[in-house]
């Protein structure tokens, strides 16, 4: 494994995994609706679809969804032009088999769960921090109660679950390589991380001393 590769293993990926390869894998033929296709978003496409899952992903990038679809996701939406909820509806009609939000917002997190099918999983991955979200209801739980959905918090994974991660990539079933878009050097790194703020490209970008 390079160093590149390995470098990419970090929280992100590894976290993406954990939620969609030990905590609940789909099935195969089964959807998966992705909110947010940054660095966790678009790992966890990757891993849900090395498990045969349908993945549809959204997000209101037109690079990041460009991106998403390059590295296999079925279907893609532009929150920011559909209505991802009513579009998800038209994919698949009783709602997706399992959510994912990827990005960590109010917004995203109700949407997941607007999305699920009757008795779906929701995988809640982006944070959602007390200072941003305040008093304010994250999850709409008479959605949750009336259809008795499954709610799951991933966050990280332990040291004793890389060694199937890392079988996944050795045999090819998993290629985080493809997540990379871009190589830059340590005095790159200080306008990069500013850059962020902004208009960032999507993937990810991995620095080489």
């Amino acid at each position: 494994m390079s160093f590149e590769i390995a470098a990419s293993l970090g929280c992100r990926f590894a976290t993406s995994y954990r939620g969609l390869a030990l905590i609940h894998p789909p099935q195969p033929g089964e959807s998966v609706a992705i909110f947010g296709c940054g660095g966790i978003g678009l790992a966890a496409i990757m891993v849900a679809k090395s498990r045969g899952a349908r993945v549809i992903a959204i997000d209101i990038s037109h690079a990041a969804l460009a991106f998403a679809k390059k590295i296999g996701a079925d279907h893609v939406i532009n929150a920011n032009e559909e209505d991802p909820v009513a579009q998800i509806k038209t994919i698949t009609p009783f709602g997706a088999d399992i959510t994912v939000d990827a990005l960590g917002s109010i917004t995203t997190a109700a949407q997941s769960i607007q999305s699920l099918r009757p008795r779906g999983h929701h995988l809640q991955i982006g944070l959602l921090l007390p200072p941003a979200i305040k008093d304010r209801a994250t999850i709409p739980m008479h959605i949750a109660i009336g259809r008795e959905l499954h709610i799951h918090g991933v966050h990280g994974m332990s040291a004793a679950d890389y060694p199937a991660m890392l079988r996944d990539i050795e045999s090819g079933l998993l290629h985080p390589e493809y997540l990379i878009s871009a190589s830059i050097i340590l005095e790159e790194a200080p306008p990069a991380l500013i850059a962020m703020d902004g208009n960032r490209s999507a993937g990810m970008t991995i620095i080489k001393p």
